[in-house]
């Protein structure tokens, strides 16, 4: 290679070089931690109410499947309500979410 080619590849790779060592530092600012920070907590809201909403179809398929289970063993005359099943909606023993 021409001297010119080594100028060229070297240029190029020292400002590349640059670049990255500038994003580096100012990852590492307190802006840029304060940013990243702000980044991985709405991932983990966005992850949360992933994980809610598919706990939450993966219950109403179970309690679909232990109604019908219900109404099986029951030789299909028991009325098995909805209520039967469904989740307590009030608390127990003076606690805010029902569980001990």
């Amino acid at each position: 290679m021409s001297r010119l080619s080594w100028f060229a590849a070297g240029t190029v790779a020292g400002v590349y070089g640059i670049v990255r060592a500038r994003r580096v530092v100012r990852n590492f600012t307190p802006a840029g931690i304060a940013a990243r920070t702000a980044a991985l907590g709405a991932g983990l809201r966005v992850l949360s109410s992933e994980v809610n909403a598919a706990m939450a179809e993966r219950e109403a398929e179970l309690r679909v499947q232990l109604r019908d289970r219900i109404a099986l063993a029951a030789g299909g005359e028991m009325d098995v309500g909805p209520a039967m099943i469904e989740p307590a909606t009030q608390a127990r023993d003076g606690e805010a979410d029902g569980h001990r």
